[in-house]
């Protein structure tokens, strides 16, 4: 059986665009824009930080090379698009507006060659589905999809403006991603929303293989599609099921759709991530944590309410702060592919990134702390340390505490001797300048811990 698929007149920038994305919450590193796979995509930082090139990056440079751009334009490429300051990774939007806004005439073929690619998928009008054998394809375990239609404020072609747009986003995987979009020029009807189920699953965006979800969750309004989609959906093997939103969930599908599944999916990369640094598995537990960040990441984008933005704030300063520790683990080896400057430099990025996204955690200053001190920066490893214990909610913690003095007194403690405590009081608060200056306005425990020392050694002497 054939089934003819709807297409349209002319393809436009505009297209393209909304082909890939609708709006900043379904910007995925994962999305194809002009034939790139851009999954994963990381732009070398600057070179204080010692950051390796990824297979990602070399990935891209290839994919932008078969589009024929030439490598001085893809390393201009590479290295004006911004990256996201908290992942590092270019964003799919900043890459298109990069690529849209150039005025290279390479740059132009690449769109243009990139539009062929993404048009010549969008208009397939041809499947013969009794050749495809679904019962063969995998299910994923704990992946959900959601076809959800949203009106398009803005049209497609000038010549006929395209009202909707169809998109299965999909919900488990590392990086949440639209698996599939396209648009309509009115609501789809059942035969083009039962082939549109049928390309997810078979025929996806490119960078996907051919699977069957856990669960496929159906937008309300296709509720009166249910009964042809049934006959389909019921033959596909277990463990998948689906469902047509309920009212009730539909009222709350933001919340569950765009935060609970990639807040609750990070939250068990985070628990795998413990596990593995528990077990000793450095390089392992990174790769979880970073799951974890990414995942946060796309919770984000959701804008929740500011309540649950909190919650997931916390969380990301935990998740660092762990992929930190796991970069302060035993120094990389070659063969672990690494090196412990390289390995230093990423501990110290992850740091204080979790000190700007929680400014109340403990862990965040004793990580960047730990990586100046290895990195041979003693003085920055106690800056950072006394920059927290400043803050009134941190200047009692004991481990900031506990972890300054032993880095000011070479790891012995306070003297024991109480002309040579006097004397180490006066060096650290009033002769050395820069110790003086990085010790001023830090009360608490720190001056409480160097009161009851001095104290103690007032009364052994007396006695």
């Amino acid at each position: 059986m054939h089934e003819a698929h709807q297409s349209n007149d002319e393809v436009t920038c505009d297209d393209i665009r909304h082909y890939i994305t609708l709006d900043d919450r379904n910007v995925p590193e994962e999305a194809t824009f002009l034939g790139i796979a851009a999954s994963g995509v990381e732009c070398a930082l600057p070179a204080t930080t010692n950051t390796r090139p990824t297979m990602a990056t070399e990935t891209v440079r290839a994919q932008l090379k078969t589009l024929g751009i030439d490598d001085g334009l893809i390393r201009d490429i590479m290295n004006s698009v911004q990256p996201d300051p908290i992942t590092g990774k270019i964003g799919i939007e900043a890459l298109m507006k990069y690529i849209m806004e150039s005025k290279s005439p390479q740059m132009s073929a690449a769109l243009q060659n990139g539009a062929r690619l993404v048009e010549a998928q969008r208009r397939e009008t041809a499947i013969d589905w009794t050749k495809v054998d679904f019962i063969r394809l995998p299910v994923q375990e704990n992946v959900t999809w959601w076809l959800r239609v949203t009106t398009l404020a803005d049209g497609g072609t000038q010549r006929e403006p395209t009202r909707f747009m169809l998109e299965c986003m999909t919900y488990g995987n590392r990086i949440d991603a639209p698996r599939l979009v396209d648009k309509y020029k009115s609501l789809p009807t059942p035969e083009e929303l039962l082939h549109f189920i049928r390309r997810c699953i078979a025929k996806p965006l490119p960078g996907f293989d051919p699977c069957i979800p856990t669960i496929l969750i159906i937008q309300r309004d296709f509720q009166k599609h249910a009964p042809i989609l049934k006959s389909f959906l019921d033959t596909l093997p277990s463990p998948f099921s689906w469902a047509v939103e309920s009212e009730a969930a539909s009222l709350r599908t933001l919340s569950i759709f765009s935060w609970e599944i990639p807040l609750d999916m990070a939250k068990k990369s985070k628990t795998r991530g413990n596990q593995l640094y528990s077990d000793g598995q450095r390089s392992a537990a990174i790769l979880a944590y970073g799951d974890a960040i990414d995942r946060l990441m796309n919770a984000f984008r959701s804008d929740p309410s500011k309540e649950k933005n909190r919650e997931a704030e916390k969380l990301l300063a935990v998740c660092l702060a762990n992929r930190s520790a796991a970069y302060l683990m035993t120094a990389a080896t070659d063969a672990d592919g690494g090196d412990e400057n390289s390995d230093l430099h990423e501990a110290w990025k992850d740091g204080q990134v979790a000190i700007r996204v929680d400014p109340t955690y403990v862990k965040g200053y004793l990580r960047v702390s730990s990586a100046h001190h290895r990195l041979g920066h003693l003085r920055k490893a106690q800056e950072t340390l006394a920059n927290g214990l400043r803050r009134p909610d941190l200047e009692n913690d004991p481990s900031l505490v506990d972890r300054l003095i032993l880095l000011q007194t070479d790891g012995k403690g306070f003297p024991n001797n109480e002309e040579e405590f006097l004397a180490w009081q006066e060096l650290v608060l009033v002769e050395d300048e820069e110790s003086a200056k990085m010790m001023k306005g830090i009360d608490g425990l720190w001056k409480k811990r160097a009161h009851q020392h001095l104290k103690k050694l007032q009364s052994s002497r007396e006695g």
